[in-house]
């Protein structure tokens, strides 16, 4: 009776335990498919993500074509805008050039008239003296000063102190008349910037009697430089005679 309950008991665990590790397996079963189908789903999520991020691929594909093509326009223009500017700045150039090349010629024309201007600018002076001159009162080397001006175009002569003062280069001509009255004499002397450059001499000196004397004398000279007509080393007696009969003057005027 023992063993039949040992037997029994015996069966029964083997039983109990196929039983259990039935169970267990079916579990593992339904475990694994259900782990299977999360696979197969998160798969199936995973295909359906990639062919959307392909998607989106392609079309972030077709926008960088698009915005190449773009950036390949703007390049094109790009470049036509750098020639025309090239072109714009050769023709500026050429222009420059143009420009210079005129105001040259310009230049050149405004000192060809005024170069025609200063040749044809007329320059010329007549004074004398309005009465006799006393010699008693005058010294060697003291400026003539002819007081009374009947011409002095350019108005190159000033009769408060007797200089003539070039306003423009070029030669002129310079005269002097001197006329001395009974038992006088004197030298008259050209001076130019200090320097004697002509001489006349009326002496009457030994006789009661009038003597006159002429120079005329070519210079060229430079504009500022200075012309008078001054008492020389030789002087002595009554007068230097400027009337109805003589007439004492400086006069001179531009040639070219």
């Amino acid at each position: 009776m023992a063993a039949y309950i040992c037997s029994n008991i015996f069966w029964f665990g083997i039983f109990s335990l196929l039983t259990l590790n039935c169970c267990k397996a079916t579990e593992n079963k339904r475990i694994l498919i259900d782990d299977q189908s999360y696979v197969q789903s998160q798969l199936h999520q995973i295909n359906i993500d990639i062919q959307d991020l392909k998607t989106k691929l392609a079309e972030k594909d077709i926008h960088l074509i698009q915005m190449q093509n773009v950036i390949h326009g703007l390049a094109d223009r790009l470049n036509q805008k750098d020639n025309q500017v090239t072109a714009l700045q050769t023709s500026l150039d050429e222009n420059t050039t143009q420009i210079q090349n005129l105001t040259g010629l310009i230049q050149s024309l405004q000192h060809q008239a005024s170069d025609l201007e200063t040749k044809n600018t007329p320059i010329a002076f007549y004074a004398h003296l309005q009465t006799n001159l006393a010699l008693s009162g005058m010294k060697s080397h003291q400026t003539i000063i002819y007081n009374t001006v009947d011409l002095n175009i350019g108005n190159a002569y000033n009769n408060a102190n007797g200089l003539f003062t070039a306003p423009l280069p070029g030669t002129y001509v310079f005269y002097i008349a001197t006329g001395t009255y009974d038992r006088s004499h004197a030298s008259v002397e050209l001076v130019l910037n200090g320097i004697v450059k002509d001489v006349s001499w009326a002496d009457s000196m030994d006789h009661d009697d009038r003597a006159f004397a002429t120079s005329s004398t070519p210079l060229t000279i430079k504009a500022g430089d200075i012309v008078m007509a001054r008492i020389g080393n030789a002087i002595g007696g009554n007068s230097l005679e400027s009337d109805q009969y003589i007439r004492c003057s400086f006069s001179g005027f531009r040639l070219y």
